[in-house]
């Protein structure tokens, strides 16, 4: 915001037909003084969202939820040991079988 009011007050003052040095320094008031404002109004609207999340996160919680894959499953087995033998492929229906 601050830019702007530096940006209109230049912009103002050249079309009046001030001094070069009067259009800086009321350029540069402009400027500290936008900047204040607009960091006030930006401090009020982050804390505006801030409690409309948390009311919003108040009325909507997430539910707790654990999936049966969440659970540590214990075996009682030797560590790489093989479980399972592999099953042999069968041919699907394009490919052709051993004769």
């Amino acid at each position: 915001m601050g830019l702007t009011g530096f940006a209109i007050a230049c912009f103002a003052g050249i079309i009046v037909g001030n001094p070069a040095n009067t259009v800086l320094i009321r350029s540069l008031v402009c400027m500290f003084a936008c900047y204040l404002l607009g960091s006030i109004v930006g401090a009020i609207g982050e804390w505006v969202v801030n409690q409309h999340l948390s009311e919003y996160k108040a009325r909507n919680p997430i539910p707790e939820y654990q999936s049966e894959r969440a659970e540590i499953i214990e075996v009682d087995e030797a560590p790489g040991a093989v479980t399972q033998t592999a099953q042999p492929a069968q041919a699907g229906a394009g490919e052709r079988r051993a004769a």
